[in-house]
């Protein structure tokens, strides 16, 4: 049975920093001598979905995170609310390892911000393991903003804003477990938003990420994942009064769109390898989740799914743990 540990670290700027939150989380997962992907559905369909759930989601870091950092929320709200730092979850497939938990100390982190320019890069590294050592991890995460008000750039963001240029320039993580690893070998993206002089902010723009991810069964067999994601925001909405983080994967709406691409090793319990080169198409309704008895997609609520298509396949995956779900 998996363990699940969720470390969430929030880091406080001054005004000067642009009033950009920034933040950290490692899960790190203490398991026991059995597999939690012993008995989990590691097709390739799944595995897409599973790592475009975990690329998206808030709590392992992902796209909704970038999105629901203050930053991103025009400062409306002042310090005090970030987000989670580079993505770390396993890309868990229902009944995989990971999974959200309760919040452990902080995680020893380093934080640089500088602005000049008209820009404000910010720079995280943060690292995080378990009293015995057998689940550890790391983050590296820069990031830029660039706001943009009537009379030009501005430092810090204020009810004159009206456009914000973020971008993730690069993260790198990489987290281990006794059963398996994730590691992000490179992310990027970049934002623009508009719009924020109204309620309602407006992003568009691109997002990718490389990973590579293993699954290892009592057995010996194993299965390995080295794939890359790039999706393109298309008139994501969300509020920019929601008061924390975790509020706006419930005020999210828009499409996400994009390829997935991997190469899945397959090393069965005899030493048998077989190799697997997957391709798909992958959809996202932001929240929307799956029709039920005919009547169509319903709005998300807390805890609920969105809606995902990988390949034609239809998914369900909670937008706040990034988890797929039955």
């Amino acid at each position: 049975m998996a363990i699940p540990l969720i470390l969430i670290v929030m880091t406080r700027f001054t005004r000067s920093a642009a009033l950009a939150v920034v933040g950290a989380a490692l899960a790190l997962s203490a398991c026991d001598s059995a597999s939690p992907a012993d008995t989990a559905d590691l097709s390739a369909d799944v595995l897409a979905a599973a790592a475009v759930a975990d690329a998206v989601g808030l709590e392992t870091a992902g796209l909704l995170d970038l999105l629901a950092s203050d930053a991103m929320r025009g400062g409306g709200h002042g310090p005090g609310h970030g987000g989670h730092g580079p993505g770390h979850g396993p890309g868990h497939p229902p009944g995989g390892p990971g999974g959200p938990g309760p919040n452990p100390p902080a995680a020893d982190c380093d934080v640089d911000s500088t602005y000049a320019g008209g820009i404000t890069t910010v720079t995280v590294a943060c690292s995080r393991s378990t009293p015995d050592s057998t689940a550890y991890g790391w983050s590296n995460r820069t990031m830029t903003f660039a706001y943009t008000g009537p009379d030009g750039p501005q430092q810090t963001p204020d009810s004159t804003t009206t456009d914000l240029a973020y971008a993730l320039v690069s993260g790198t993580s990489l987290r281990v477990w006794p059963h398996g690893r994730n590691e992000v070998t490179a992310s990027s993206a970049a934002l623009t938003a508009t719009d924020f002089d109204q309620d309602t902010v407006t992003v568009n723009g691109t997002y990718s990420r490389e990973g590579a991810t293993l699954f290892m069964r009592r057995d010996s067999s194993s299965v390995e994942t080295a794939y890359a994601l790039d999706l393109t925001l298309t008139d994501v909405r969300g509020s920019r009064r929601v008061a924390t983080e975790e509020g706006w994967h419930r005020a999210v709406s828009g499409t996400v769109t994009g390829t997935y691409t991997a190469t899945i090793t397959r090393t069965a319990a005899d030493g048998t390898v077989t190799t697997e080169e997957v391709s798909r198409e992958i959809s996202i309704t932001l929240g929307r989740r799956p029709g039920h008895g005919g009547h169509g997609p319903r709005p998300v609520v807390a805890g609920t799914a969105t809606e995902m298509r990988v390949g034609g396949r239809p998914f369900a995956f909670d937008l706040r743990s990034g988890s797929l779900l039955d």
